[in-house]
């Protein structure tokens, strides 16, 4: 339901803000559903890429990266869910790369957030 919601908003506006309480499930299908959200080209293939697939051409001149908390990025339901030490480390590379993939979308201005001990994500830079 609220998928439909975002995607008809999304085709009559200029702009879409997407703000969620919950991050995404992990899974790399509903990021790409997310991403094509706010530029419809983004990922051509929601299955089958990594993240240098991403193009960056769906630019905005500011982007906010709200909550960046320690206990929120990266996902800890994501790493966790992997069997062993090789898909810990490859959900690890794709949270960072979700963060890295936001942050360089912003033409002019990005603005981090978080509040408590910051994501171990943003390399001591908060």
């Amino acid at each position: 339901m609220r998928s439909r919601l975002a995607k008809l908003l999304a085709k009559r506006s200029d702009t879409l803000i997407m703000l969620s309480a919950t991050p995404h499930d992990g899974r790399a299908r509903s990021f790409a559903s997310l991403m094509n959200m706010l530029d419809p080209t983004a990922i051509t293939d929601p299955n089958g890429y990594v993240a240098e697939d991403v193009r960056a051409q769906g630019q905005f001149d500011r982007i906010v990266l709200a909550s960046m908390n320690a206990n929120l990025a990266p996902l800890k339901r994501s790493i966790d869910s992997a069997r062993d030490r090789a898909g810990r480390a490859a959900a690890e590379t794709m949270e960072r790369a979700l963060v890295h993939v936001a942050a360089s979308r912003a033409k002019k201005e990005l603005l981090v957030l978080s509040h408590g001990s910051p994501s171990p994500l943003l390399g001591g830079q908060a």
